[in-house]
């Protein structure tokens, strides 16, 4: 007997892929548009990038920048607000991941 081939879930992988990438090309594109620098209340500046909505941090890649601003926008309005978010928040998170392995 011949071998076996399963061409079925060969198209289906590559149709998959195919999808991944496209996916994959249109979010690199949204996030060098949307690239600009912003200057946090401490002085500092930080280019900034749009992702799903949300303004994230072109070195950190997390909604905080490295010294642990955080921008929100005011519902309506152009204007940004700054939040400071301490860094005891993510290690309490790091934290309970340890107490639970």
């Amino acid at each position: 007997m011949g071998a076996r081939t399963n061409k079925m879930w060969i198209l289906k992988k590559k149709r998959q892929l195919q999808k991944q990438r496209a996916l994959l090309s249109k979010s690199h594109k949204e996030e060098i548009i949307g690239k600009r620098q912003f200057t946090n209340p401490k002085g500092n500046t930080y280019e900034r990038f749009y992702r799903s909505w949300k303004r994230i941090n072109d070195k950190t890649w997390r909604r905080e920048d490295p010294d642990w601003y955080r921008i929100i926008r005011k519902p309506n309005s152009s204007e940004i607000e700054w939040v400071y978010n301490p860094q005891w928040r993510w290690y309490r998170k790091w934290l309970r991941k340890q107490r639970n392995f």
